[in-house]
């Protein structure tokens, strides 16, 4: 009996020497990190075999780093130093928080362990199932921004809408849309994003890489707000509006942007040309009557305003820079570009056309203002372009006019006789058979509306 007590005290007292020992050894700085997989247990039940089943099928990047994080029990990285350190810079902040696939080409150095961190913080705050929750992501990035104490303040970023609320709904429906984006490089172009029924090909956008989520989301709504328009129509019949578009983004300053058929490849130069092109590669790319078929292609792309974020946005900024006197230096020394911005919207505002917000623009009263102005102005004209693209002299009807006067020509003749007989007169050639007068009678009309 006296042994056993013994053994008990000798156990007791080792015990307690040990722990003294480690209370009084001097140890390194406390890490402010975790083991993901004790802190994401903290959200689950103990009785699911998996209770990770239902994500590990998502295609999402930032999941998939998340789950492996989990799976290999790695410590949560604290990302707080980082993100106060861009914290005055609201579209870097975004961009990094959104995690869409390309940040993990862009800068895996940061997005794997954002992707960690931001895994680990919805799990334990929301449950698993938040993960795959989409409507609520904006909800979720700020809570994780407030937790790693960065004030993160929404009017921060550019607005999207003159309403506020609306401008939450868009980023919202961005993060529904850009979740089904996906992500690869080769090394010909650095970024190959694909969304829906959209390619977008980028040699490199790190001059614009925080802003491009917004733009490839604008576009690709348009796109696709475009092509059902163009069914509800009955145009599917004979436009291929079904086929998926390759985008080149190749940005070169001065070129046209440019649709190749019969391959449809569609190389980008300016952002605003983008359904444009997309009009041509659905098959509206006869030269024959030029003006029409730059016409009809800038009024679906354009003119309509489906992309209202970006291009009908753009316009509408046009005019208030104007306004606000941005362009008068520039005029005043000569700048042919400002004083054609200046004079179009002198004649906008003198035809009625109202700019309070972009939700107010008149696309109709701005083309035909646009229109006005480059018939007293030397432009570059539809068979200007068609050389530079070609080569050679476009040998089809219209040449002379520029883009925007073609679009306020299809514009009028929509009004006065109907887009059914306006894509009929394409579809055919049938100028006069379908819109009652040939070409040179439609412009002697046109122009006289124009000065009504």
């Amino acid at each position: 009996m006296k042994t056993r007590f013994t053994s008990i005290l000798s156990l007791l007292l080792l015990a307690i020497f040990g722990f003294c020992s480690c209370a009084q050894k001097p140890g390194p700085e406390p890490v402010v990190t975790t083991q993901i997989t004790e802190r994401a247990t903290e959200a689950i039940t103990t009785d699911t075999p998996d209770p990770f089943e239902a994500v590990r099928g998502s295609d999402e990047k930032w999941i998939q780093y998340g789950l492996a994080a989990y799976d290999a029990g790695k410590e949560i990285p604290d990302m707080s130093s980082f993100f106060s350190g861009i914290a005055n810079n609201h579209h870097e902040i975004y961009g990094y928080i959104c995690l869409y696939d390309d940040l993990f080409i862009y800068d895996p150095e940061n997005a794997i362990p954002i992707a960690e961190a931001y895994f680990d913080f919805i799990v334990r705050n929301f449950g698993v199932d938040a993960l795959l929750d989409i409507t609520r992501r904006c909800e979720y990035k700020y809570a994780y921004l407030q937790s790693v104490n960065v004030a993160f303040d929404f009017s921060g970023l550019s607005t999207v809408s003159s309403d506020p609320s609306a401008t939450l709904s868009v980023f919202q429906d961005m993060d529904l849309i850009l979740a089904k984006m996906k992500c690869t490089s080769n090394p010909s172009w650095k970024y190959i994003i694909q969304l829906n029924n959209a390619t977008y090909y980028f040699k490199d956008y790190t001059r614009m890489y925080f802003s491009y989520p917004f733009l490839i989301y604008s576009k690709n709504v348009a796109l696709n707000e475009m092509i059902a328009y163009l069914n509800e129509n009955g145009f599917s019949e004979w436009l291929r509006t079904d086929r998926h578009f390759h985008y080149f983004m190749t940005y070169e300053r001065g070129a046209p942007s440019v649709t190749y058929s019969p391959a449809g490849n569609i190389f980008i130069n300016d952002d605003s040309t983008v359904l444009h092109e997309s009009v041509h590669a659905m098959g509206i790319n006869n030269a024959a009557n030029i003006w029409l078929s730059e016409g009809i292609s800038n009024y679906f792309g354009l003119a309509l305003g489906f992309d209202e974020y970006s291009d009908s946005a753009g316009m509408w900024w046009d005019l208030k820079d104007v306004e606000a006197g941005y362009y008068d230096p520039y005029a005043d020394a000569g700048d042919p570009y400002s004083i054609r911005q200046k004079r179009t919207f002198e004649d906008y505002v003198g035809h009625g056309g109202s700019f309070e917000s972009w939700d107010s623009l008149d696309l109709r009263l701005l083309f035909d203002a646009k229109a006005r102005v480059e018939l007293e102005i030397e432009m570059s004209t539809l068979g200007t372009v068609y050389k530079d693209i070609n080569g050679k002299e476009c040998a089809g009807v219209g040449t002379e006019l520029t883009y925007n006067q073609a679009t306020s020509l299809v514009q009028y003749l929509v009004n006065t006789r109907g887009l059914g007989q306006v894509m009929n007169a394409y579809r055919t050639q049938d100028i006069e058979g379908n819109l009652g007068k040939d070409y040179a009678g439609l412009k002697a009309e046109w122009l006289e509306y124009l000065q009504e």
